[in-house]
């Protein structure tokens, strides 16, 4: 039988993290910076996107009383944005082995923000995997500079980073990137880290509400292009569910390789995400130009709802570097032209 939702969860914090994860963000905008002497300079990571949406983001009035946090407190709708993206921090085409990404900026969220204090929005990212295969992000940020740099040479570098665990971790990695994807609007995207929420800790997804079937991706912009008939023909729509921390073994807070099991801690629908149908002419004009400029980071977002775990705090020294070596935009305040059409 599955355990209630727990408020013990806790975090561990090195002493040196600050330092660490200042050089680890620093790694990674060193590889963004050099791959912009050959591309335009955008993301370290999830630097393809296949499109720049908007949505509505409806809170729904049954949410269980644990979960009653933020704008979950009562029931409420929210303007979005919406990114769909390829996690390499490489133009690649869709036919290769990836991370897929959904990420999603909600607009006009009241409270005080952790890193904006000001700002109006609150963001949600997730992927197609509900676990990760790296230990730290130490493990992580060394596979991105193990692929990133000649191809002949990524090998050795993984043996060096890795050691013993380079099996297990390209085994992962291989399940995850291996599972066939014919259509971003068919499968499960989940946050694959934790969130606090309020007292408690969640995981979170966003769930297709109907099947979607489509033929496999044998186009470099395959994905694009799929997305953009699908949306030409009908919207799109995602229950937005969360699953809370029950105790550190089956739902460790810190080790993110582990995945949370439903049957351990079962999934709650807490809200909805829909994205309309687009016109067959396209998005308006200026609109995916401006979603691509956006920052989506976990760290966006209510006190109440701060990432945890040593990958999420890495996050918040990556995503900041990387915002700035891009020259990022600000973030939205909802008087933007396409959430308010004349």
């Amino acid at each position: 039988m599955p355990l209630p939702p727990s408020t013990d969860w806790r975090e561990t914090v090195g002493e040196d993290e600050t330092a660490r994860f200042d050089a680890l963000a620093a790694t990674l905008a060193g590889i963004q910076r050099a791959r912009s002497e050959r591309h335009p300079m955008g993301r370290a990571l999830h630097y393809k996107p296949h499109a720049g949406l908007l949505a509505e983001f409806t809170v729904h009035d049954d949410v269980p009383t644990w979960a009653q946090v933020g704008i979950f407190a009562a029931p409420g709708r929210f303007p979005a944005y919406v990114r769909y993206s390829n996690g390499s921090g490489a133009f690649q085409p869709d036919t290769e082995p990836d991370v897929r990404g959904i990420a999603v900026k909600l607009v006009g969220v009241p409270g005080t923000k952790i890193i904006h204090p000001d700002a109006k929005t609150q963001d949600f990212l997730a992927i197609l995997s509900p676990s990760v295969p790296f230990a730290t992000p130490e493990e992580f940020v060394g596979l991105v500079q193990a692929v990133s740099g000649h191809k002949l040479l990524a090998l050795p570098r993984l043996l060096g980073h890795f050691g013993l665990r380079l099996g297990k971790v390209l085994g992962k990695l291989k399940e995850g990137l291996g599972t066939r994807v014919d259509s971003l609007a068919a499968p499960t995207f989940y946050s694959a880290l934790p969130i606090r929420w309020g007292d408690y800790a969640v995981k979170y997804s966003f769930v297709p509400a109907a099947p979607a079937k489509a033929d496999r991706v044998t186009t470099p912009d395959g994905y694009r292009d799929e997305l953009a008939g699908r949306l030409a023909r009908g919207g799109l729509s995602y229950a937005f569910r969360v699953q809370p921390y029950v105790d550190p073994a089956q739902t460790p807070v810190e080790d993110n390789t582990v995945e949370w099991l439903e049957a351990d801690s079962p999934w709650v629908t807490v809200a909805t995400l829909d994205i309309p149908r687009v016109e067959a002419d396209g998005q308006p004009e200026g609109l995916a130009d401006f979603v691509e400029s956006l920052v989506f980071d976990p760290w966006h977002a209510p006190t109440e709802f701060r990432p945890l775990g040593a990958m999420q705090r890495a996050r918040n020294h990556a995503y900041r570097d990387s915002s700035i070596t891009r020259g990022a935009a600000p973030e939205p305040d909802g008087t933007e032209a396409w959430l308010n059409p004349s």
